[in-house]
């Protein structure tokens, strides 16, 4: 069942794929391996191996209840009935983890709430004088004694202290960066948004830049950051059709 799971996880990873349909996959996977592992029980059973199919069955029942909850929270809008990961957070302190990790972050520049679900990752196509300020700028910050007051998400990627999405005199959707409004520069043009160019998708969409955030593998290590690695999140909406006709018209 690893080896399916793992086989899985690689062809995933080829695409750029939202969080919310990435997590449904991986439901659907996990319960075409648990009916695998229950498939094991049943021969085990069946050749007399009776504590190898009691193993086997308790784990079937275990990753049963796991696939089950996340059936409820990414397939339904109802509460799973027995959910214990409200008792497991509490017991493991995830609760005043993570006040403790937003504590002393009032004065960060928030970009809006945006819903999971009208997000989209997106690609950044850079210039080496971009490129090099980039650097400077994740220097800065790795000095910086306040960087780990900035906010951590719940996938671990710790934000940007500012960032903003504006526009070249071309027209292109340009990404500026720094450690405040006032010191913010491009860092690069987003060329695509999922798996369209912004340049077929912009006369139909609206963009606003909803996150720009270092992995979190190297989140306390900013100056080890490339900027092809930091993770960008677009968030977008369909224009009214009277705006797209005027955009058609010019």
């Amino acid at each position: 069942m690893l080896t399916l799971l793992d086989t899985i996880s690689h062809i995933l990873g080829y695409f750029n794929i939202n969080n919310k349909p990435l997590n449904m996959a991986w439901t659907i996977a996990a319960f075409l391996g648990d009916g695998y592992m229950a498939y094991i029980a049943y021969l085990a059973l069946r050749n007399g191996q009776y504590a190898r199919g009691a193993i086997y069955s308790a784990l079937f029942i275990v990753f049963l209840y796991f696939v089950y909850l996340n059936f409820m929270y990414y397939f339904t809008k109802k509460a799973a009935k027995f959910d214990i990961s409200p008792k497991v957070e509490k017991l493991l302190g995830g609760t005043q983890a993570e006040e403790q990790r937003h504590s002393g972050t009032a004065s960060v520049l928030g970009n809006g709430l945006f819903d999971p679900n009208e997000t989209l990752p997106a690609h950044i196509s850079t210039t080496p004088e971009q490129q090099s300020f980039f650097k400077e700028l994740m220097t800065s910050l790795a000095q910086n004694k306040r960087f780990q007051e900035l906010p951590v998400n719940a996938a671990g990627h710790r934000s940007l202290p500012y960032f903003t999405l504006g526009h070249t005199p071309t027209g292109q959707l340009q990404v500026i960066a720094g450690t405040n409004q006032l010191t913010a520069h491009p860092i690069g043009t987003i060329d695509r948004i999922g798996f369209g160019d912004v340049s077929d998708l912009a006369n139909d969409y609206d963009f606003a830049l909803a996150e720009i955030a270092i992995p979190e593998e190297k989140k306390d290590h900013p100056d080890q950051v490339d900027l092809t690695e930091l993770i960008v999140s677009v968030a977008y909406r369909k224009k009214p059709d009277s705006m797209r006709r005027e955009d058609r018209l010019r």
